[in-house]
């Protein structure tokens, strides 16, 4: 059962569901690691042998079709993990629809690929965007985006961090304590992904190394997620020092090649 509210309904009923879903949303989620940013239960996905399953009957180890990052071709990638999958749950969703009829249902802090833009929050959809959807060589046009509560959520994330839901190119992340864009989100999870790959591939741990979530969060990930600022400093910090590292490197190594550039240089006299 849903809550619909289409975008040519009135603003006062608008702003009372709006309310409704802010006042909800304090009591129920203390912390940004308890806010479901998922998918809806109802969106389906497809396999890289072409079957289109649900999202609910997905699991880690599954190969997924996405997009490359230009929405031009098809790539496989392989389900790592589910960042939260709770059944039960309603959630407030925005159901986006094309104007070639794909729709796409996600919660308001989740990224989809946009043209010209890269990956923006569905919250900040208008229907001036055009989303990438699979079997068309071109972006396609928003024709109308809904607001309407759902039961049930699923956030899987694949090794491309990216995936088609319903046919429209979508990213695996959202906006939380990981602060960044969707690039750097998918760094930021790489540690993830790695120990999969090595738990699955070297350690025989199979597709299950990380236990499915149920009806919550994954443990891991929520912690992760709760000291994010403290991961992003790292991450940058660590970025920055590779950065002055690889410099410095070149300088080096540009010193030797062409000492003559350096001769007059009060870098060369240190």
């Amino acid at each position: 059962m849903s809550l619909y509210l289409g975008t040519s309904s009135a603003c006062c009923c608008q702003s009372s569901l709006e309310a409704t879903v802010l006042a909800t949303a304090e009591t129920t989620n203390a912390t940004d690691t308890t806010t479901p940013i998922c998918f809806s239960a109802d969106q389906h996905v497809t396999l890289a042998n072409g079957q289109v399953i649900s999202i609910q009957n997905l699991t880690a180890g599954d190969h997924v079709l996405t997009l490359s990052d230009d929405g031009k071709r098809f790539i496989a990638s392989e389900v790592a993990f589910f960042i939260h999958a709770e059944m039960n749950r309603t959630s407030l969703f925005y159901t986006v629809t094309t104007e070639s009829g794909q729709q796409i249902s996600v919660t308001p802090d989740h990224y989809i690929r946009v043209e010209n833009k890269g990956y923006i929050i569905a919250s900040q959809l208008t229907l001036n965007y055009s989303l990438f959807v699979a079997h068309l060589n071109r972006p396609v046009r928003i024709r109308s985006i809904e607001k309407e509560f759902k039961v049930g959520l699923f956030s899987p994330v694949t090794f491309a961090g990216t995936i088609l839901v319903n046919d429209v190119f979508a990213s695996c992340y959202c906006l939380n304590n990981l602060r960044g864009t969707h690039y750097e989100k998918h760094q930021l999870y790489a540690p993830f992904r790695l120990w999969y790959y090595v738990a699955k591939y070297y350690l025989g741990f199979g597709s299950e190394v990380y236990e499915m979530p149920r009806d919550n969060i994954h443990w891991a990930i929520g912690t992760y997620v709760h000291y994010g600022h403290y991961v992003v400093f790292i991450y940058r910090s660590l970025c920055a020092l590779f950065l002055v590292v690889l410099i410095e490197i070149f300088i080096r190594i540009s010193e030797t090649i062409h000492p003559i550039l350096f001769e007059h240089s009060s870098y060369y006299k240190r």
